[in-house]
């Protein structure tokens, strides 16, 4: 460790929830030889299962539960802060995060010898509430990589990774061809159309196709056409959809429609539980995996069914790139080589702060 003194070897995580991704990267950093706190700000909302009477009550009154978000993330900052206070805290590492209280501004704005990271989980621009952190952090961790030019000198391009205690090689039968995950609501029509295009292919009827996913909350979002593909639910805990990337012989992933240099997680994830990847084509892909070696990209219509059925046919094909993937995020992309990452920066901080 870089870092020798008590101050270096407390480190608190406060995150919204995002597939074991936070619990990923504490487990990072503990096995780093810290101690690492962890505060799921929004577990309440995940742990308590309402009426449909009441949450039909909370989309008029709270849409979205944005209200609850907020109140909750500010008392887990609060209580955090004043959890550290005098304990010597190496950094406070905020995941997402989100408009802030006159009181936690005022917290952290006085906090003196804390690093404070703040890593956005999304474009900022359509996500704005990570903006106030941001802000006052002393380094930015950008999921989109065009937000770098927002927090120039103090910020780097560093998409979240999988947790491969999670996410893994399962000793599970192959039996689902293809698999689409994640939501098709208001920004991931792309992703609906994949859905529907492959769904309604006469190929597809042959072939055991799962969906797992939300599909929004408007009329429109109601009327999505799954065709040949079986919902299998709205959302799953981290380690119930990693057994189903595990049996999928293909995982079709796409990105946000709004995205300009995003890399989902999933990105990592499935190559991680042994899956092929078919992926749509963008750029910035190649700086985290490379394609034709470790994924097969596509772009349009008659390209995505081509390849997802070729893939299919050719074993040895899609065997060599599963293999590849998996290789190459067990090596760079896991949230253990996150937590390296944030250490290096985090020591770097300290360093500047001692002169």
């Amino acid at each position: 460790m870089n870092v020798s003194d008590k101050a270096g070897k407390l480190v608190l995580i406060l995150a919204q929830e995002a597939g074991g991704i936070p619990t990923g990267l504490r487990n990072g950093f503990v096995r780093l030889g810290y101690e690492a706190h962890m505060d799921i700000y929004n577990s309440p909302l995940i742990k308590n299962r309402s009426s449909l009477a009441i949450r039909f009550w909370n989309r008029i009154k709270d849409p979205g539960r944005q209200k609850s978000l907020l109140a909750l993330f500010n008392r887990s900052l609060e209580e955090g802060m004043g959890k550290i206070a005098g304990e010597g805290c190496g950094a406070l590492i905020i995941m997402r995060g989100n408009y802030l209280s006159d009181r936690n501004r005022s917290l952290l704005e006085s906090r003196k010898e804390l690093p404070l990271i703040s890593w956005l989980y999304d474009p900022m621009d359509s996500c704005p509430m990570q903006r106030e952190v941001a802000s006052l952090a002393d380094h930015v961790l950008c999921a989109d990589g065009k937000d770098l030019a927002l927090y120039r000198g103090k910020s780097s391009w560093c998409p979240l990774g999988y947790d491969d205690d999670v996410y893994g090689i399962k000793d599970v039968e192959k039996d689902i061809d293809l698999l689409i995950s994640g939501s098709i609501g208001y920004f991931y029509r792309k992703r609906r159309a994949a859905l529907e295009i492959l769904g309604s292919s006469p190929e597809a009827k042959k072939l055991k196709c799962v969906f797992i996913g939300s599909t929004g909350s408007s009329f429109w979002d109601m009327r999505v056409r799954t065709g040949a593909f079986s919902w299998a639910a709205k959302r799953l805990q981290p380690q119930e959809l990693a057994m189903y990337q595990s049996r999928a012989k293909i995982c079709v992933n796409v990105h946000r429609d709004d995205c300009d240099k995003m890399v989902n997680p999933s990105f990592f994830s499935i190559p991680g539980s042994g899956s092929c990847q078919l992926a749509e084509r963008r750029d910035h892909f190649g700086n985290f995996l490379s394609p034709g070696e470790d994924f097969i990209d596509f772009c349009g219509k008659d390209e995505l069914l081509e390849k997802v059925f070729n893939l299919l046919e050719n074993d040895e094909l899609r065997n060599h790139l599963t293999r590849n993937g998996y290789c190459k995020v067990k090596e760079r992309h896991t949230m253990k080589e996150r937590a390296l990452r944030v250490e290096k920066i985090i020591s770097e901080i300290r360093r500047r702060e001692r002169g």
